[in-house]
């Protein structure tokens, strides 16, 4: 899955991908401060995955609020802050 925020530079829109080049294909996305168990649900439905809040904070990923974390590093942008992501 591929996630991008998009934001406004010099008045002009831009995107920009969350990347996480430390992070092997595949790697679980965590929130910080939780314990990942190994167990995933079977399947998420797009209402469900669409309920819950994506935005970039202080240029951190954030999920529900919470920092978003790749292989124990949070997922930073380069230049979006304070935006959503699609």
């Amino acid at each position: 899955m591929l996630l991008a925020c998009d934001y406004t530079e010099n008045g002009k829109e831009k995107v920009e991908l969350l990347t996480a080049p430390w992070a092997e294909p595949g790697t679980i996305i965590q929130i910080e401060g939780d314990e990942y168990t190994g167990e995933k649900p079977a399947k998420i439905d797009i209402d469900h995955f669409c309920k819950i809040e994506y935005r970039v904070s202080g240029k951190c990923f954030t999920i529900a609020g919470q920092k978003a974390l790749a292989a124990g590093k949070p997922v930073t942008t380069n230049k979006a802050d304070n935006c959503e992501v699609c």
